[in-house]
């Protein structure tokens, strides 16, 4: 965007800019609830920037200026978007887009808008601040150095360097022009038709109704001659399905005949009032699958299910919430069990015992379950550091595996994760993590890695012991844990511990393949100040690493699985070189460090 292009008609510049001005209102002003509502006031906004004169002249740049000072404005409470012919939602992204987003929802606006300005217009310091005082913010110099500054953040928080954030903000997830249609709410059509045929009393009264319920925060219900539109799964079903998964489960609880109850969990799914954790968070795709109804501990709660999300609709007096969540990924681990309530899990019918523990411990305890409903467990547990610690769930299911129990996470969120392990040497014909061994001790040391990963729905966590021996004769020893995220994402950090000294992340990636069993090769090299204060570079290897060569101002040093360059006074400024050749001569891959 250049400030200096010649000026033409309002009109001819709103058409041709649409798409970048809706990104920039998107972006930049603050997010109602919904990504639906969020979507629809960027649009409006672009549309309120429009001058009444069709033929007023004016430059990209000054319709940007108009866009930024809407975008600007307090959020006021507006009615509620109607759709009748259609839901649409921004299209779902990946991990990185989610991270992405967050992150800029903590920002001021101002703030958003240089970041904007800067990463998708691609604009000039001079150039975007002018832009940001002549939108109202006198103080622009300071806010473009905050939006470096947060640009920054997000790097170091996430690992997202500016070009990947560029990309991202370039991408169809980030495009608030580009949408999904789904079904609407069918309560909506029936007003929107009363409406049409013209009977203004009736949809008045409907529309106060309406209105009360908004207010009220309780989900209306659909009229009991209307047929409810879920499925329910016998209890026998899934022994005689040739695959364990969600889809296989029963329904239980008490109150599973309870139409009523579904019906208003289901039409508060179709409202879209609702908090959705890193899913889409848009109706069912198709007729949910009841998993569970009941009253727990005093609570009302409802689980529903379509192929990909859980819905869990709880009551508590007036009270009521709809979180929806990613489903656990189609296999026979990771589909064992639910987290219903905190402290409170849905056992899978395959599963015959279950033992709650966590990673402080080696001893587990037995839980009691009731028609797949668990007993009170133990609340999510921290160190005092605050580093995650639980709970873990140690399942046994000959269906499952025949070999001995597995282990499950609760990480916070409705699907539990996966947790395995690999040793320095794994066997050869080893073709998966091995499950949980507590008795290694290598999993105590990872909860504040693991604590990265709550709320997050995880699929599963696999933690492989990369190297052990000494460093400056102190004993180290690295492992690289790699998480499976929703919608094939996946996150991985290298934790390294030397002597005493507390568990550190040396180094971390994301979207890679590295630390699975089609990238089993890797390096990893990081700065390591002694006791003493003396600095030292440490570069280490997996089992199948033949040399390493390390080069740190000039000057290089080899060796074989392990190279340890210094000591140096002070750390050096020029950053040190990793190489590493494999047993078979091929470049093996080294772990990018994290920024400090």
């Amino acid at each position: 965007m250049e400030p200096s292009a010649p000026p033409a008609r309002a009109e001819t510049v709103f058409v041709r800019q649409y798409e970048r001005l809706v990104r920039l209102a998107y972006l930049v002003a603050p997010a109602p609830p919904g990504r639906q509502s969020r979507l629809v006031r960027a649009h409006r906004l672009v549309h309120r920037a429009l001058p009444w004169r069709a033929r007023t002249p004016l430059t990209y740049p000054e319709l940007v200026v108009r866009v930024l000072r809407r975008a600007a404005r307090p959020h006021r409470r507006a009615l509620p978007v109607v759709v009748t012919w259609a839901w649409h939602t921004p299209l779902p992204g990946s991990r990185a887009h989610r991270e992405l987003d967050e992150a800029l929802a903590t920002a001021e606006p101002s703030v958003r808008a240089g970041y904007a300005l800067t990463m998708l217009e691609n604009l000039q310091a001079r150039d975007a601040v002018l832009l940001l005082q002549q939108a109202g913010w006198s103080d622009a110099v300071r806010q473009l150095a905050a939006a470096s500054a947060l640009r920054q953040r997000i790097f170091e928080a996430y690992g997202l360097s500016p070009e990947h954030q560029r990309h991202l903000l370039s991408e169809a997830p980030a495009d608030p022009t580009l949408v999904q249609l789904r079904a609407p709410d069918p309560l909506m059509i029936r007003l929107w038709r009363g409406t049409r045929l013209g009977a203004i009393a009736l949809a008045t009264v409907l529309a106060a109704v309406l209105a009360g319920g908004l207010v009220f925060g309780v989900p209306g219900t659909r009229g009991d001659q209307e047929q409810l539109q879920v499925r329910r799964v016998a209890a026998n079903a899934w022994s005689k399905a040739t695959e364990l998964t969600l889809n296989t489960w029963p329904t239980r609880g008490a109150r599973a005949g309870d139409d009523a109850l579904l019906r208003t969990a289901l039409t508060a799914w179709y409202g879209g009032r609702l908090e959705s954790v890193h899913v889409n968070g848009g109706p069912p795709s198709e007729p949910p699958q009841v998993l569970y109804a009941g009253d727990v501990d005093g609570t009302t709660v409802a689980v529903l299910a379509d192929p990909t999300r859980i819905a869990t609709y709880t009551e508590k007096g007036t009270e009521w919430a709809l979180r929806v969540e990613p489903a656990p990924r189609p296999d026979g681990y990771a589909a064992s069990a639910i987290r219903l309530t905190p402290g409170r899990y849905l056992l899978a019918p395959w599963v015959a015992g279950v033992e709650v523990g966590d990673l402080a411990a080696d001893d587990w305890h037995r839980l009691e379950m009731t028609d797949g409903l668990t007993e009170p467990g133990p609340p999510p547990l921290e160190s005092e550091a605050g580093c995650w610690q639980g709970p873990l769930l140690r399942l046994r299911s000959v269906e499952v595996s025949r070999v001995g129990p597995f282990t499950l996470a609760d990480l916070g969120t409705a699907a539990l994760a996966h947790v395995m392990y690999v040793p320095t040497r794994p066997s050869t014909d080893m073709t998966r993590p091995a499950e949980l061994d507590a008795g290694t001790g290598l999993w105590r040391r990872l909860g504040c890695t693991v604590g990265g990963l709550r709320g997050t729905a995880a699929e599963s966590v696999t933690a492989w012991q990369v190297w052990t021996g000494k460093v400056r004769d102190a004993s180290a020893q690295v492992a690289c844990v790699r998480a499976a995220l929703p919608g094939d994402g996946n996150r991985i950090w290298a934790v390294a511990q030397v002597g005493a000294e507390a568990p550190a992340v040396v180094a971390e990636a994301t979207g890679t393949r590295l630390c699975s069993r089609l990238a089993r090769h890797i390096v990893v090299g990081w700065w390591w100040q002694s006791p003493a204060g003396d600095w030292y570079h440490v570069a280490v290897g997996s089992r199948d690493v033949k040399s390493i060569e390390v080069t740190v101002g000039g000057a290089t040093k080899r060796g074989g699985t392990a190279v340890t360059s210094g000591p140096y006074p002070d750390k050096p400024e020029s950053p040190a070189t990793v190489r590493a050749t494999g047993r078979d001569g091929r470049s093996v891959p080294v772990l990018p460090t994290p920024p400090r």
